[in-house]
């Protein structure tokens, strides 16, 4: 842009303005992460992420002890790194929002890969931990159970853990097999479907770090192939057409 001329230096020309707009808009700030832990309160995902990463997320003996989601960045194989986010606790009826249901799981829906952290000693058995966390999140948004996902067992050191480990891992063969637990992640070679973890003890923590990393990149690979092929793929309808 220039001036008309070197004499003439200012706007001689004006118009009536309009209006402006006015509206109000509510932005909803969610946290991002490659992995997300989810899992009833008290199944451990803090204690988890101080062990795995360098987080320091307040960790107690009582219920929702996190009220609010906490990023840590895990150091996998090669120098490479992963951020993970310990989600607060849900409770059955989440996604009808009871307490904060709607708050945690709008924190899940950013997350690329999911961690079902099942707690070994708890007063449910795992298997069942597993059914009403995956059916929360479907019913709070359609799909969301299916996305990619790795399961963990925690609190392995717990005196009922083996039996109750077993039962698990032979029921989530069984479903795996079925396709009942679609999005669930291929473990590699010589890997159990469900990692059995302490984190008090920090017990096969490198086999978890393992496999939350080989499931990050499945995934990673999976979009990419996915957003190549929405690319290169023609529109429904779409002719070339030539231009002179």
């Amino acid at each position: 842009a220039a001036l008309r001329s070197g004499r003439i230096q200012s706007f001689r020309l004006a118009e009536d303005g309009h209006f402006g707009e006015m509206a109000t808009f509510l932005l909803r700030m969610k946290s991002i992460a490659d992995v997300g832990l989810v899992g009833f309160p008290n199944a451990g995902k803090s204690s988890i992420l101080s062990v795995i990463s360098q987080a320091t997320p307040q960790i107690a003996a009582y219920p929702f002890t996190t009220l609010h989601p906490h990023l840590g960045i895990v150091q996998a194989e090669k120098f490479e790194t992963f951020s993970v986010a310990d989600i607060p606790g849900l409770i059955e009826g989440a996604s009808e929002n009871r307490g904060l249901g709607h708050e945690f799981l709008a924190h899940i829906e950013r997350t690329l890969v999911l961690c079902y952290v099942l707690d070994l000693s708890g007063a449910d058995h795992p298997i069942q931990q597993l059914d009403a966390l995956r059916r929360e999140l479907e019913l709070y948004q359609s799909g969301l159970s299916q996305r990619a996902c790795v399961i963990v067992a925690n609190k392995g050191d717990t005196e009922d853990a083996p039996s109750r480990l077993r039962e698990l891992r032979e029921e989530v063969v069984i479903r795996d097999a079925r396709g009942e637990l679609p999005g669930l992640v291929a473990p590699p070679n010589g890997m159990s479907r469900v990692t059995a973890i302490s984190a008090r003890d920090r017990m096969n923590l490198p086999n978890l770090v393992r496999r939350l990393h080989a499931a990050l990149k499945t995934q990673q690979t999976r979009e990419t192939k996915e957003l190549d092929r929405m690319v290169t793929e023609p529109l429904p309808g779409a002719e070339d057409e030539e231009y002179e």
